[in-house]
């Protein structure tokens, strides 16, 4: 990464959500380089419920659908995921 930074000269910062595993990656990919790491709560994914959270999607994806106008039991609903992403910089 160091390299693909100093032949571009970019000075850019990198952007990840508040979740765990996304910040392990963009720590990975960018913590010993110049870039700041920005972590924006906006760019979480949508929260799928204890019941579907983790779960393969070949387990889930008979149920995926009825939560397009409802939302995953004690989660979130798809149709608010388009809201939350409208407000994101870019």
């Amino acid at each position: 990464m160091n390299d693909l930074i100093a032949k571009t000269g970019t000075s850019a910062a990198a952007y990840t959500s508040s979740m765990r595993r996304q910040k392990e990656s963009c720590e990975i990919l960018f913590g010993n380089t110049s870039i700041p790491i920005v972590v924006d709560e906006r760019l979480r994914q949508i929260d799928n419920g204890p019941q579907y959270t983790g779960m393969k999607f070949d387990l889930g994806k008979r149920d995926y659908l009825a939560f397009i106008d409802k939302p995953f039991p004690k989660g979130e609903f798809l149709q608010g995921l388009r809201g939350k992403s409208s407000r994101v910089p870019g």
